[in-house]
């Protein structure tokens, strides 16, 4: 007598984002250089938003024409205006980034701490039991 009911139950789930699994999807949070195709290593975004290896970028700042611009879409660069992406977990050492004789890659640039907003300043209106001169009349 089957019925129907509990069969679909008793299978695992056909699709992959409501699997508990999650093996087949562990890149899923890494991004990849514009320029090596590969996850990038010491990810830096710039300001147009494109993301590079930073050895893969400086190499191509500092080893093209003159003008800094990006590889993706020509905007200028500014190394003092790109921002470094960190993550969680450890990060190794990419061999591609001290592989080319002659050429001295520097850290990459740190990230622009913005300053942090003010306190609050104090209610003053608050300690004085009355605000901005309104009295409050209670009417049964």
């Amino acid at each position: 007598m089957a019925s129907g009911f509990g069969e679909s139950t008793s299978r695992p789930s056909q699709n992959p984002s409501f699997s508990s699994n999650n093996n087949n999807n562990s890149d899923a949070g890494n991004f990849e250089c514009n320029i090596c195709l590969d996850l990038a290593q010491d990810p830096i975004v710039t300001l147009c938003g494109h993301l590079f290896c930073w050895p893969c970028l400086y190499k191509w700042l500092h080893g093209h024409s003159q003008a800094q611009e990006c590889p993706v879409c020509k905007a200028l660069i500014q190394e003092e205006k790109l921002v470094p992406l960190y993550g969680r977990g450890k990060t190794s050492t990419d061999p591609r980034s001290k592989s080319i004789p002659g050429v001295d890659i520097p850290n990459r640039p740190a990230g622009q701490r913005p300053e942090t907003a003010p306190p609050p300043e104090p209610n003053h209106f608050g300690h004085h039991g009355h605000g901005f001169g309104l009295t409050v009349t209670w009417v049964s």
